[in-house]
């Protein structure tokens, strides 16, 4: 029994497979109630491979759900002091989160999401680029080591002065909060960006070099603000 409980520390890639497979497995599902999307196993070995190397004590986490009930697990069995803030703007899956137990530890604040449009004045970009952005303070951060963009669901905040050449509205490409935290902290700090190539391209435009991975995820180390800038936005 004392094996089972401690093959975290010996295999914690199949400890936290089959912890999650254990977790689906008990659900008392509602019917009606939506499953949570979810990531890929890459995307969890990757998640537990960068906590283990690099025990980052400060993590946000943008987008809520099985990533945070991973993180969350994975930190509390380490035990080494992390500190750890999920967003998330759905209330209904806020909801969902909360019904299921995906978050014993109080982890996910339900917040606001504003969208709108932004120029890159260095690019003299008349376009301009559509986001959609978390609206949070900075009271329950003290600092940031690590960032995992995985929200908010960009078709969901179409810019409304543009429904006349979009009838629909036009998906919203990126989410400023990265930037935003760069500002209030400075730096440096890694990011994990799952997919939303958008996103990644507007920070490399930006100044801030994101790698794209194997998997089409966005990695991004030691960013700082003044390190890696290019000119300034405006909306």
């Amino acid at each position: 029994m004392k094996l089972v409980k401690e093959l975290w520390k010996l295999d914690p890639y199949l400890y936290y497979y089959d912890w999650l497979q254990e977790f689906r497995s008990n659900w008392k599902w509602q019917e009606g109630d939506k499953f949570p999307a979810g990531c890929n196993e890459d995307d969890y070995i990757y998640i537990i491979d960068y906590i283990y190397k690099h025990r980052p004590k400060h993590i946000v986490e943008y987008g809520s759900g099985w990533t945070t009930m991973l993180i969350d697990k994975v930190i509390t069995n380490l035990d080494y002091g992390a500190e750890f803030i999920s967003f998330e703007d759905n209330e209904y899956y806020y909801n969902i989160y909360n019904k299921y137990g995906f978050d014993v530890n109080n982890r996910i604040n339900l917040v606001p999401a504003e969208s709108g449009i932004i120029y890159m004045t260095h690019k003299k970009d008349l376009i301009g680029t559509f986001y959609v952005t978390y609206v949070h303070d900075f009271e329950k951060i003290t600092d940031v080591d690590w960032v995992l963009i995985d929200g908010p669901q960009m078709n969901k905040y179409p810019h409304p002065t543009l429904t006349n050449y979009f009838p629909s509205g036009k998906p919203a490409s990126t989410t400023l909060n990265l930037e935003l935290l760069l500002k209030e902290f400075g730096g440096p700090m890694d990011v994990w960006i799952d997919g939303r190539q958008s996103t990644q391209n507007y920070y490399n435009n930006r100044g801030w070099e994101i790698v794209r991975d194997k998997y089409n995820n966005g990695i991004g180390t030691n960013l700082t603000l003044d390190g890696n800038r290019h000119g300034d936005i405006y909306k």
